[in-house]
């Protein structure tokens, strides 16, 4: 059955390793075709099934949220990944700062770079100038 109808049983028969992936995978297209919407069900997923989401999971949840403007969840997402012990990255950062610009959140946008700029995740150019973006 397709995993587009909910059903994802049998999954625990794939090693956990090929079911990341998988799930990354998946998420990544979903963001990449503009269905956000099942990215963060993709996630769910993942916790539903008994599956620790990593980072790679996280980063492409809120890249998909970010290219469909649904910069709100970006809030819920990292709070998740604090939750589970998962430390940003620089991809983390900038899909979470261009989020906040699309969504024309410069107050968030600089809280973020404060925070990311606290726990020490690197940034690069393309983070800055998504918080500046989002500052108008």
């Amino acid at each position: 059955r397709p995993l587009m109808n909910g059903n994802v049983s049998g999954i625990g028969q794939i090693p956990a390793q090929a079911q990341m992936a998988g799930f990354g995978a998946a998420i990544d297209a979903c963001g990449r075709g503009g269905r956000w919407p099942m990215a963060l069900w993709l996630l769910h997923t993942m916790h539903a099934q008994r599956q620790q989401p990593d980072v790679t999971c996280f980063n492409a949840t809120i890249s998909a949220v970010d290219r469909g403007e649904a910069w709100h969840h970006v809030l819920s997402l990292l709070a998740a990944m604090e939750k589970r012990k998962l430390r940003p990255t620089v991809v983390t950062a900038g899909a979470a700062l261009s989020a906040c610009g699309r969504g024309g959140q410069w107050q968030f946008a600089i809280e973020l770079l404060d925070q990311m700029e606290g726990k020490n995740v690197p940034m690069n150019m393309s983070c800055f100038n998504a918080a500046m973006s989002a500052c108008g």
